[in-house]
């Protein structure tokens, strides 16, 4: 079976494969997206603000779905921060997922710098995949 990945790539797999192994269809039924944007944020800093400022660059995005609605948490604890996860969606992934992403980090960068919310340092592993 021939099957195209959204980014163009076209993947030939064995039907005993499709058969055998779980296979995940983004647009099977619909074309939405849902976009998940962790950010690590030091302790010093507001958690709530921080949550509320990633939430308002969501919103503000004209990509990004009023229902559901975006929803932003903290999801772990770590020795460097917390993790705050921003989770999004977007009604036709076939447009892309890389742009609403890169727009609304952008617009979390910015809006962390303007109210003192600072990341957190990254480990030495993290920083060899950044």
């Amino acid at each position: 079976t021939l099957v195209e990945t959204l980014d163009g790539r076209a993947i030939l797999i064995p039907n005993d494969e499709l058969l055998t192994t779980r296979v995940t269809s983004w647009t099977y039924t619909d074309n939405q997206a849902r976009i998940e944007i962790p950010a690590k944020v030091d302790y010093v800093s507001d958690a709530e603000k921080a949550c509320q400022l990633m939430l308002a660059a969501a919103r503000s995005h004209p990509r990004c779905q009023k229902r559901p609605e975006p929803s932003c948490h903290i999801s772990e604890f770590t020795d460097q921060g917390l993790i705050i996860s921003l989770t999004f969606w977007i009604a036709d992934v076939r447009d892309g997922r890389a742009g609403p992403k890169h727009d609304i980090m952008l617009s979390i960068i910015k809006s962390f710098r303007e109210h003192n919310i600072r990341f957190a340092d990254l480990t030495p592993h993290e920083i060899g995949r950044a």
